[in-house]
């Protein structure tokens, strides 16, 4: 497990994400078996659901520009202009579904929630577990009532659940995203490495799935969940028993790729492209991508523009490495 966990990010490391210019990645989450089952779902009925969650405008669901990312940080190699790595079997699958993570993290709905325009969540919604394509139109209803008020709310522990904290408030880190306006880049970039040294940590199993989310032994990290019972498992399962054990590890390791991927996203972090190509002085031998100017908030952007940022042709940037000196 810790030679493949090592190996994983030296590939990534050398061969696509640290000495390259990405502008994005997306995903398509089309739920595990498990998510399937419950739902009542068929993989083609999946992928309908997330076609009209598309034609309604999350924009980041159109492509699975994250999924061509993953299989090449595993060794596929294919033409990119044939995008066939994304249907490629390189990666674990539970690492595929780590990266699928962060844009689609479960999430239940205690009894009275209400919508930030107001509005009370509809019935069928509350003590569910919402994960596309699991409950898409409760989904839904969080995404763009949390979207629509992205610009004069700021979602936390105390106002939020993990969806909007993670798209729209305290969380957006997971995508290598400043939390809001203002935000210093040295306060992101420790939020980046904090959640970085997470996800690896148990990753390599040095952190523990049965450990409550307030107890893990990161102090800054325990504060965004001060008053959660959930476990590490549930923060990334919440009762999907797909990935429990080792699979877990792998999982954690997915949301780790997840964010990286997400900082060479020309929406989510500029960059002075001025400085790329120089050599790393943390790995002899490497150049080392463009330094980060600052990191985005996605409730100050255009929610267009955003998108077009992450568009799949982007990816091509990700995989043309200056090289080695």
């Amino acid at each position: 497990m810790r030679i493949r966990i090592f190996n994983s990010v030296a590939v990534i490391a050398l061969l696509g994400l640290i000495g390259s210019r990405a502008d994005a990645s997306k995903l398509q989450p089309l739920g595990t078996a498990f998510d399937l089952q419950l739902a009542k779902l068929s993989v083609a009925q999946s992928e309908r659901r997330l076609a009209s969650l598309t034609s309604q405008g999350v924009q980041w669901f159109s492509s699975p520009v994250h999924e061509e990312a993953t299989h090449r940080a595993f060794g596929c190699n294919a033409p990119f202009e044939s995008r066939s790595c994304a249907q490629a079997s390189n990666a674990p699958a539970a690492v595929l579904d780590g990266v699928r993570w962060n844009d689609n993290p479960p999430f239940q709905l205690a009894p009275g929630f209400t919508l930030p325009n107001g509005d009370a969540i509809a019935a069928r919604c509350v003590g569910e577990t919402i994960k596309l394509p699991r409950r898409s139109d409760c989904w839904l209803s969080v995404f763009r009532a949390s979207d629509e008020y992205s610009k004069r709310r700021y979602f936390n522990y105390r106002t939020g659940v993990i969806l909007n904290r993670s798209h729209f408030g305290d969380l957006q880190f997971f995508h290598s995203m400043a939390s809001r306006v203002g935000d210093t880049a040295a306060t992101t970039k420790a939020l980046i490495i904090l959640w970085a040294e997470f996800t690896y940590k148990v990753a390599l199993g040095e952190i523990a799935g049965d450990i409550q989310m307030k107890d893990v032994p990161l102090p800054a990290l325990a504060a965004l969940f001060p008053t959660s019972s959930a476990t590490v498992e549930n923060l990334f399962l919440l009762g999907d028993s797909t990935y429990r054990g080792t699979g877990l590890q792998l999982f954690a390791f997915g949301s780790l790729l997840h964010m990286v991927q997400d900082s060479f996203s020309a929406s989510h972090v500029v960059r002075d492209h001025q400085t790329q190509g120089r050599m790393c002085s943390g790995m002899p031998g490497t150049r080392a991508p463009a330094k980060v100017i600052r990191f985005s908030v996605y409730g100050a952007q255009d929610a267009k523009l955003h998108g077009d940022h992450d568009a799949a042709t982007a990816l091509k940037h990700i995989f043309v490495s200056p090289g080695r000196a």
